[in-house]
């Protein structure tokens, strides 16, 4: 009897543990499910979000280009495929763009025959529409140190034509998913066709249209082929029929102009060179293209002058030699600056000594607002300026020569010298039964 009673408890037991141990595994299942989801919602909506965010963006980027296509004269407007719509989010509208010839100091023999080369075609496509030797490059390339306005002249050239500027963007074509980059590579030039007159840059090219070789990844390979496959055929002129005196543009779509610009031609494709025939070369300016670029960017930003900064520009000019465009501006930016620090001397060195809050005193009246005036530029700012603005990777230059010492020896450590050589000696006491003077000698063994 004790038995059975034993027996049935211990079932008892047993049981109520398999109803607590139920329990806390389907409590867990509960909460696992409840955190999973959680999660999955806010992925959704964060997805959801995303998308939203995207169809507004491409929403809006449709509509823009709707409108600019209606003021151009177009009145029917094309239908925009999803990935022209995410490419139609960089197209800018010429009038949009402030750049023109006029305002790039220096290069006026480039400039002309850029004007000759690039927007004349696109201004008047059937010019070279009557002659199979009238056929305008299928692409320009602009090459030259950094700074010198290869950027400025691709925005002047969509300016003057009044053509749509597309800038690709290597972050907006790449994707992880195998063949998007392609489709929207492809978006590329048939939005541009439907947007003619138009013009495709490409900023920095050796960094996406580089040499094709082994190493690269096939996804690579085939981005850069079906640019170069898209690439062929959108030449300005077309390909003229001769035998009915038309061509092909209302095929094509209308004149599209393809530029590039890089520091390093020389880590471009092959196969881009030849669609890039004509090479210009934006070096950087000599003495009266410095004084152009000073002239316009003082008088372009309004800034005052006395009459010593205006008598020394031109020296200025030739003491500049080596500096780009960009280092110009900079360099006028920094004296104009001078006026600004003398302004407010005694309020950044309170600022800097006791911090901006405790050079107040407490419970101290404001004092009242005075807006400073900013005295004319002089000729003073201008030598203060170019002693603290050098020319593009001189400062970088100065630093890692003077890391290395005088001219091209590397800079000895004398210390380290010493302790080299105290080394040694010990060696040679401690071992010169074993070892001669000479270490590349055998030693000798007992």
């Amino acid at each position: 009897m004790v038995s059975t009673n034993s027996s049935s408890k211990r079932k008892g037991k047993d049981g109520k543990q398999f109803l607590v141990e139920l329990a806390v595994e389907v409590s867990m299942l509960v909460a696992t499910g409840v955190l999973a989801s959680y999660v999955i919602n806010k992925l959704v909506n964060a997805m959801q979000n995303k998308d939203e965010d995207v169809a507004a963006a491409s929403q809006a980027a449709e509509s823009r280009l709707k409108r600019l296509l209606r003021e151009q004269g177009n009145k029917s407007v094309p239908r925009l495929t999803s990935y022209e719509k995410q490419i139609a989010q960089d197209v800018i509208d010429p009038n949009d763009i402030t750049v023109e010839f006029a305002d790039i100091g220096g290069l006026d023999e480039k400039k002309q025959e850029l004007w000759e080369l690039a927007v004349l075609p696109l201004q008047q496509p059937e010019l070279f529409a009557q002659s199979g030797l009238l056929q305008a490059p299928g692409g320009i390339l602009l090459y030259g140190p950094p700074g010198t306005g290869k950027t400025m002249l691709a925005k002047a050239i969509a300016k003057e034509a009044n053509a749509t500027f597309l800038a690709v963007k290597l972050s907006k074509i790449m994707s992880k998913w195998f063949g998007e980059s392609n489709k929207l590579i492809d978006a590329i030039f048939s939005l541009s066709r439907k947007l003619a007159p138009s013009i495709i840059f490409i900023d920095e090219l050796d960094t996406f249209l580089n040499p094709r070789d082994g190493a690269e990844n096939s996804a690579g390979n085939a981005i850069k082929a079906e640019f170069l496959t898209l690439w062929d055929g959108i030449t300005t002129s077309g390909n003229s029929n001769h035998q009915n005196g038309a061509t092909t543009q209302q095929q094509q779509g209308g004149p599209v102009m393809v530029l590039g610009a890089t520091n390093r031609p020389n880590h471009v494709d092959n196969a881009i060179l030849r669609r890039l025939p004509r090479l210009f070369k934006i070096d950087l300016p000599n003495a009266k293209g410095r004084l152009q670029i000073l002239t316009l960017t003082i008088e372009k930003s309004g800034h005052p002058m006395d009459k010593s900064a205006k008598e020394y520009m031109p020296k200025l000019a030739t003491l500049t030699v080596g500096y780009s465009g960009s280092d110009l501006k900079e360099l006028l930016n920094c004296a104009a600056l001078e006026a600004v620090r003398e302004a407010v001397k005694e309020q950044s060195k309170r600022a800097v000594v006791f911090g901006t809050k405790k050079g107040k005193q407490k419970n101290a009246p404001n004092p009242p607002q005075i807006k400073p005036k900013i005295r004319p530029m002089s000729a003073k700012d201008l030598k203060v300026a170019m002693n603290k603005v050098q020319r593009t990777g001189a400062e970088s230059a100065d630093y890692d020569e003077s890391q290395n010492g005088y001219g091209s020896m590397p800079k000895v450590d004398l210390n380290q010298v010493m302790r080299m050589m105290m080394s040694q000696m010990g060696n040679n006491n401690n071992n010169g039964n074993n070892y001669n003077n000479n270490d590349d000698d055998i030693p000798q063994l007992n």
